[in-house]
């Protein structure tokens, strides 16, 4: 009969908790809100000057929408 030796086992050092992972989500398109208070800000920031209100509300959604959030609004 062979004879089987048992080799100890190597002592690992524990291991550290691997750092969380971080999710990434999916942006989230803005609000009318936001992009109305956003348009308000520049509307605020060039005086308070009426006339430009659909201006300011294009510029502010175009701040706040990522890019490949634009196709998807139909």
């Amino acid at each position: 009969m062979a004879s089987t030796k048992k080799t100890p086992k190597a002592e690992t050092a524990p291991r550290a908790a691997a750092p969380p992972r971080r999710v990434r989500k999916k942006p989230t398109p803005p609000t009318e809100h936001d992009i109305a208070s956003r348009a308000y800000e520049l509307f605020l920031q060039r005086g308070g000057e009426h006339g430009r209100d659909l201006d300011d509300w294009l510029l502010a959604r175009r701040e706040l929408l990522p890019l490949d959030l634009e196709g998807a609004e139909g």
